[in-house]
């Protein structure tokens, strides 16, 4: 029993003095979102989703980049909390021609969304709507929201259109459900 106290108060020490100071790193692996208490400014992970569909008999294949860009203004929300803003790229081809090569800020949607709101929020992210099949256009949702997945905000959802020539339209929407392709 003596040696089973002692081990318990070894473990207790050990595990006490391993969890003071140093730097903090927190990745939540949902959202590859990177806190750093030390530095103060937190950020997305850079992901890349590929995928294909077929319309009309033509097959669009489409690339999303979404990457942290530090040469934009950081974004500090409701809670003081400070992170890099995101910057979307949206590579688009048809039958193998690439028809749209664009990369979008919050600032592009300026017209959609107050500054406001855009200046607590940030780009989180920008994903296929496969729900909205049957046009000739490829249907997107861009998300703009407070990056701290646990603030209470309300997020802003941008439908952002591709059509056949590689034009692009963009309205705000609330229409988000269907199967996505999650950045």
């Amino acid at each position: 029993m003596k040696h089973f106290i002692f081990f318990l108060s070894c473990i207790v020490t050990l595990s006490v003095c391993s969890c003071g100071g140093g730097n903090r790193n927190e990745t939540d692996t949902n959202d590859t979102l990177t806190l750093n208490d030390t530095l103060g400014v937190n950020e997305f992970g850079d992901s890349e989703v590929n995928g294909t569909d077929t319309i009309d008999g033509h097959v669009y294949a489409f690339k999303i980049l979404m990457r942290a860009d530090k040469s934009l203004e950081t974004v500090k929300n409701s809670y003081g909390y400070e992170y890099y803003d995101n910057v979307a790229t949206l590579i688009v081809s048809k039958d193998g021609t690439q028809i749209c090569n664009r990369s979008f800020t919050k600032k592009d949607f300026n017209d959609i969304i107050s500054t406001q709101i855009l200046n607590k929020t940030a780009l989180t992210g920008l994903v296929f709507n496969d729900n909205k099949k049957g046009s000739n256009i490829l249907h997107f949702i861009v998300t703009i929201e407070d990056p701290d997945p646990s603030a209470p905000t309300f997020s802003h959802y941008i439908e952002l259109k591709v059509d056949a020539q590689g034009r692009i339209s963009t309205r705000e929407t609330q229409d988000v459900e269907g199967e996505s392709v999650d950045v």
